[in-house]
């Protein structure tokens, strides 16, 4: 039923005189988040059914926005709190002196992971685990569910650093500091969120224990398949009891900053730069060049390290369908103007290209 209804409204939303490109793309999304939303918190009932009924309840989409971030930042805390309360003690440290046997270390790491699964279970009401994707044979893990979820479900979390586009403008030569790197994402008001290895390292330990945080090991569905999951901003703004904020798994380049360029780049010069330490004269050697670095020249020495970052910025991924036991895909979206990877199908060609139309 919940397809039918966003098949219906789908065709007058286009039809909007709404501006072009992404901008429309980005409205269309939080209309579906908007719809997925009001239908979790109703499912397996479906109030909204009409046309009309939707203008009554999001008459703007500014109303729109708060009722998806309402709902994915209240489902994201209930799920943290629940998995505080349920989740099983990490295993005991390894005595270097009197190390485990092969056997017996794979027998207490199977049974550990079995008590995380029950744990989930109990928490969120389904359990996530990372195996080998069926996308194909070179696409590596992938993420599956076992349970059923009703659309609107928030079901993972992506983990690592977020960057803000002051963030980005203090980056000398950008494009080489994330050069290689396979797990960016960006939301709509330009956030970058950055789940690489080196990112990682930055985040909270209790944080990546947490089972929802695989987001960034979900893959882009086959051929034949659809996404049943999409993503949607996880803004916090206000106080949280320090035992949740361990577990949320994002941190702001300004706080990570320092670790970041302590472990990927080598020139101490380097690492003044991207500190903002030093000006153009003051690190000879250091090329810079594009339209960011002379961009960044000028406003680096007055964009202010802010320490104290009052709003947390995330991003989760929610069902676009009910969904169970089976692997969750997400649509990438990459852009249709550069040359497609061998393994990548586009779901809408349409869709991504009004998606990165003025990116």
């Amino acid at each position: 039923m919940f397809g039918k209804l966003f098949n219906f409204v789908a065709p007058f939303f286009r039809a909007e005189n709404y501006a072009r490109g992404a901008k429309l793309q980005a409205r269309a999304d939080f209309f579906h988040l908007f719809l997925l939303s009001k239908a979790n918190q109703t499912w397996p009932e479906v109030k909204v059914k009409t046309l009309e009924q939707i203008r009554e309840l999001a008459p703007t989409f500014h109303a729109q926005q708060e009722a998806v971030k309402q709902h994915v930042r209240e489902r994201t805390l209930t799920h943290l709190q629940r998995w505080r309360e349920e989740r099983p003690p990490p295993l005991d440290p390894v005595d270097p002196e009197k190390p485990l046997d092969e056997a017996r270390r794979l027998q207490v790491e199977a049974e550990h992971a079995a008590q995380v699964y029950e744990a989930q279970k109990r928490a969120f009401g389904f359990a996530l685990r990372v195996a080998p994707s069926e996308a194909g044979h070179a696409s590596g893990r992938g993420v599956f569910v076992d349970g059923a979820m009703p659309p609107g479900t928030v079901i993972a979390l992506y983990p690592g650093v977020w960057y803000e586009t002051e963030h980005l403008l203090q980056l000398p030569r950008a494009e080489d500091y994330f050069k290689g790197n396979e797990y960016l994402i960006a939301r709509y008001d330009k956030v970058v969120f950055d789940a690489s290895p080196n990112a990682l390292r930055v985040a909270s330990p209790e944080a990546l224990a947490n089972p929802l945080t695989v987001a960034h090991l979900i893959n882009h569905p086959p051929a034949g398949k659809k996404p049943n999951v999409m993503h949607a901003p996880l803004d916090i703004d206000t106080e949280l009891p320090p035992e949740l904020v361990s577990l949320l798994p994002n941190v702001s380049y300004q706080r990570a900053k320092s670790k970041l360029i302590a472990s990927s780049v080598q020139s101490p010069q380097q690492r003044a730069l991207l500190a903002g330490g030093l000006s153009q004269a003051e690190a000879p050697g250091v090329k810079r060049g594009t339209v960011m670095d002379i961009i960044s020249a000028n406003l680096v020495q007055s964009i202010q390290a802010d320490d104290d970052v009052n709003t947390y910025h995330g991003l989760a991924l929610l069902t676009n369908r009910p969904v169970k036991n089976e692997e969750l895909f997400l649509n990438y979206r990459l852009n249709p103007r550069l040359p497609y990877p061998k393994w990548y199908t586009p779901v809408d060609v349409e869709e991504d290209t009004r998606r990165w139309e003025r990116w």
